[in-house]
């Protein structure tokens, strides 16, 4: 397998991953359900999913 395809298999997963976890993300948010998320120092941390899904739109805004 050459660099090029290894990298855009790569991406391709990272992608499907990002677009499960949004998925799963937004489905808590609607029950009000919390997520588990590491805070700075690798910690588990409990958070509202409603928030994280917040942070997510608020990063594909500022990216595109």
């Amino acid at each position: 397998m050459t660099n090029a395809k290894a990298m855009f298999l790569l991406k391709q997963a990272i992608s499907s991953v990002r677009h499960a976890v949004a998925e799963e993300l937004t489905k808590k948010a609607k029950l009000g359900l919390r997520a588990v998320v590491s805070n700075k120092d690798g910690q588990p941390k409990v958070v509202a999913a409603k928030t994280l899904v917040k942070q997510m739109k608020n990063e594909a805004q500022s990216v595109c």
